[in-house]
């Protein structure tokens, strides 16, 4: 059925009537993007909150050194933006673009509200997104100051599972932060154990 997926997603959160599906269905609406086409870019405002359908979307940003930096990835059945931006209204430092050819369910932020006003239990589900994103990005922080470029690509697998072989590797090796000649030798290591 149309628009099931979100609905599902949002039914994982909260117990949803009829009218509360009926209510989300309403809300969002469906958005074919290309491979390579940009969603945001950095300096602008986030004006929409994407679901993934179908496809892989990259949110990055600009190092000091001017690198191109991957933040995160979002895959089927996830969500995606720039969260503060979103919210707040200021200018994204993140971009988001496509790496396939992507199916998405977009809301902006009046029907996002509406939604959280309508349905039964909004209040709940908009705490619950919320605290779903604190914790990915604190676990996402802590990863980058305790954790070694291996563990990182191993911790990419277990969260992107058969991610590495849809998307340009030079995105993974900055996801992980190394350079795209480490990130052949560190999967070349992983493999070698994975065999033994």
């Amino acid at each position: 059925m149309e628009k099931e997926a979100v609905v599902q997603f949002f039914g994982q959160l909260v117990e949803l009537s009829e009218a509360d599906r009926q209510c989300i269905r309403e809300r969002f609406v469906h958005l074919s993007a290309r491979n390579k086409q940009y969603l945001l870019q950095s300096g602008d405002i986030c004006q929409q909150l994407y679901f993934v359908e179908s496809g892989c979307v990259r949110v990055s940003i600009h190092g000091q050194s001017g690198d191109d930096i991957s933040c995160y990835f979002a895959i089927e059945n996830q969500f995606v933006a720039n969260y503060e931006s979103f919210l707040t209204g200021k200018p994204s430092p993140y971009s988001l673009h496509c790496l396939e050819d992507c199916t998405l369910l977009v809301i902006d932020r009046q029907g996002l509200q509406e939604l959280y006003e309508r349905i039964r239990f909004g209040d709940r589900i908009g705490r619950l997104m919320a605290e779903h994103l604190c914790v990915d990005m604190i676990e996402r922080l802590t990863s980058f100051y305790t954790e070694t470029p291996e563990q990182r690509f191993a911790q990419f697998l277990q969260t992107y599972p058969g991610l590495i072989q849809r998307i340009p590797q030079h995105y993974i090796a900055t996801y992980i932060g190394v350079r795209p000649q480490s990130l052949s030798r560190i999967k070349r290591r992983s493999m070698s154990t994975t065999i033994h």
